[in-house]
């Protein structure tokens, strides 16, 4: 089927995804593009959406949102059993407040030219995670497409869920929340099991992930390669409160290499469990279960429209 399926969160950026589509869908029609349009209508509508459709014989999505509405359109695409997921094409119209995964990719938050990148259908074909976690004493698994993260990162992303769900749509409404508690969160001590080796930590943070950005442009995953079959890591150990405030804005630019109590690492599974405390998890800025939590990477799994690349 030649015609795009567009999926549009309305509640996007401050229901930019409602406001902007006028303006979106003119442009698009302008490009000479023939598609459906589906707005999604609560959280995880995007996954059934997606299999539905694949179903009916679309191919071709392009999701007009953020991180969150392509997380669940890439978990429509791996849970489907229609197709291969690799005969998928996804591109992206982005309308979210933090948009990590195009950041990666060179796609900005300008409607011409993310139409313009998906006209030009420049194609790699991306890995992607999956975690298995427990809920309501059930395993569950779920799909990664740019990162996930336990501890810290997870606490943040929770609060500023809440607060959106309040009402309060402000863009730095995550930087704020890494600000506010820094400095008061106590690392959990956990246990590691990465590739088979188990390692025992105080961890403040621990994020896991294909990608470079999350929180909206934090580079906490920067040697992260979305195309080499192995996810990167990031563990933050704990340490003094002044050594973790000297050093807050290395560790959000990236810099890593100066910060001493930072480790990174490449493998293809990981778990992260506690013996003594519950932890948190992130999932593409989603929060999302119980420990334990396995990670494990689906090489080459998603064909997503770039721009170029990072790496």
């Amino acid at each position: 089927m030649s015609e795009w399926l567009i999926m549009v969160n309305p509640n996007a950026g401050k229901r930019k995804g409602e406001k902007d589509w006028a303006e979106i869908s003119r442009k698009l029609v302008e490009k000479g593009f023939e598609f459906k349009t589906i707005f999604t209508q609560h959280r995880n509508h995007a996954i059934h959406l997606t299999k539905n459709y694949i179903k009916k014989g679309f191919r071709k999505f392009i999701v007009v949102g953020g991180d969150g509405t392509l997380n669940e359109v890439v978990n429509g695409i791996m849970t489907q059993n229609f197709c291969k997921s690799t005969d998928v094409t996804i591109g992206i119209i982005p309308v979210g407040t933090g948009n990590d995964w195009c950041k990666s990719y060179g796609i900005e938050h300008d409607y011409d030219q993310a139409i313009d990148v998906i006209a030009n259908c420049k194609t790699i074909l991306q890995d992607v995670g999956k975690v298995r976690y427990k809920e309501n004493k059930n395993f569950i698994d779920r799909y990664i497409v740019n990162s996930a993260g336990v501890g810290f990162e997870a606490l943040v992303v929770q609060a500023t869920n809440q607060q959106k769900e309040s009402g309060k749509r402000n863009p730095i409404l995550y930087l704020s929340n890494v600000l506010k508690y820094f400095s008061t969160y106590k690392g959990r001590n956990v246990v590691l099991n990465i590739d088979g080796r188990i390692e025992k930590k105080n961890l403040y943070l621990c994020s896991i992930g294909i990608c470079k950005y999350k929180g909206n442009g934090m580079k906490l995953l920067p040697y992260a390669i979305p195309d080499d079959g192995l996810l990167d890591v990031t563990l933050i150990n704990n340490a003094p409160i002044r050594k973790l405030v000297k050093y807050i804005f290395k560790i959000i630019k990236g810099n890593l290499d100066e910060v001493k109590f930072a480790e990174t690492l490449r493998c293809k599974k990981i778990s992260v469990d506690s013996e003594t405390e519950e932890l948190i998890m992130e999932v593409d800025g989603e929060s999302l279960g119980n420990n334990p939590y396995t990670f494990e990477i689906v090489p080459l799994a998603v064909n997503v429209i770039i721009h170029d690349k990072s790496w």
